[in-house]
């Protein structure tokens, strides 16, 4: 039985590296896009949002509009920071445990906790790389909802990888 894990963890190991490696991308890519590019982006979101909630936006006046669609994008920045720290979490948590069996480790919650701290310090090396594109800035806020999103990835992977190991 041992064996057979280890002998999964292989592929596991490898899909999981590459998806931490292709989120990372991806969030370095989004990151560095200046202010007016990162706008538009989640402008266009939010505008989906915003019919889909409160149908066409010629409904309502000028000031109404924008109010609303500024609390909508609000909104859409978070989820979307949440949202992919979540999976980077999730990826970096899959990644640990399936290294940690193949050095015939156990399952522990250290290598998961690892993988929660360099998702958080890869979060704060994001914000910190921000401050050189053009238009953004450092935001504590944004490297704590990266920082929940992290733990909200790592920690169900590991319960849940537990839970499966066990049956």
């Amino acid at each position: 039985m041992e064996g057979s894990r280890r002998h999964r963890a292989v592929p596991g190991a490898i899909f999981s590296g590459a998806a931490i490696l292709l989120v990372c991308f991806l969030i370095v890519y989004l990151s560095s896009q200046d202010a007016a590019k990162s706008g538009k982006a989640s402008g266009f979101f939010s505008g989906l949002v915003f019919r889909l909630i409160y149908g066409d936006i010629e409904e309502y006046s000028a000031s109404e509009a924008e109010a609303l669609l500024g609390r909508i994008d609000s909104a859409v920045r978070v989820a979307a920071h949440y949202c992919e720290y979540a999976l980077l979490g999730a990826e970096a948590s899959l990644f640990a445990l399936n290294i940690s069996l193949l050095s015939g480790g156990k399952l522990s919650l250290l290598p998961v906790l690892i993988a929660a701290a360099a998702g958080v310090l890869f979060a704060v090396s994001d914000e910190i790389h921000q401050i050189f594109v053009p238009g953004r800035a450092f935001e504590l806020s944004d490297i704590l909802i990266d920082s929940a999103g992290v733990l909200s990835g790592c920690l169900p992977v590991y319960f849940l990888r537990r839970r499966l190991v066990r049956a």
